[in-house]
């Protein structure tokens, strides 16, 4: 047998790609707004579990940080280390963070209910 590309052997047209199982099962899931759901849910989670991060980041980063101060951790206090001030800033990352934590636990039930309404209508 001779390696030509007039070989009969070969098809004259690609063979196509298998269809993922997954949309051929439910072609719901396949759907733009079965899609936007989905990151309407993930956008949720996000903001969900950034929140405690975003509340307390100012103290995290004030405790890393004051010991670049004179005299280290100990010695540090607000008169003579800029970063011992840095917890003051959570008087607005605190409440900025609770009203994340809440908009990610509805954005998140949002996402969870339009998921499951397309889904429930891809059944039918």
């Amino acid at each position: 047998m001779e390696n030509s590309s007039d070989s009969s052997e070969y098809p004259s047209e690609p063979t196509p790609m298998p269809i993922d199982a997954t949309y051929v099962s439910n072609p719901a899931l396949a759907t733009p707004s079965y899609r936007s759901a989905k990151k309407l849910w993930l956008i949720g989670l996000i903001l969900f579990l950034s929140s405690p991060l975003v509340a307390i980041g100012p103290f995290l980063l004030a405790m890393i940080l004051v010991n670049t101060c004179p005299g280290g951790a100990a010695a540090a206090n607000e008169a003579n280390c800029g970063w011992a001030a840095l917890p003051w800033a959570m008087i607005a990352t605190i409440p900025t963070g609770i009203v994340m934590f809440i908009v990610g636990i509805v954005m998140m039930i949002i996402g969870s209910t339009r998921k499951s309404k397309i889904l429930r209508e891809g059944m039918r």
